[in-house]
């Protein structure tokens, strides 16, 4: 299990359509991409990059959302 990067014991049962990541294999942190050149290479020029993207600007709509609807309540 710990070469599939799963490591102590886990007893935790999800509920039926929960994602589960069953590869580890092309999964790298954010540190790894920014400070590898080649790395961030593939992801820029990747559908990964695009779609983190569009994360990133829900985030920062969620966000300006959120800090809206408490200035109305208030």
């Amino acid at each position: 299990m710990e070469s599939r990067g799963l490591h102590g014991c886990n007893e935790t049962v999800l509920s039926k359509g929960e994602c589960v990541v069953v590869d580890l294999n092309h999964l790298f942190l954010e540190d790894e991409v920014y400070q590898d050149p080649d790395l961030y290479h593939i992801f820029r020029t990747s559908n990964s990059y695009y779609y983190e993207m569009l994360y990133q600007e829900h985030l920062k709509y969620a966000s300006s959302k959120v800090v809206k609807e408490k200035i109305i309540k208030h």
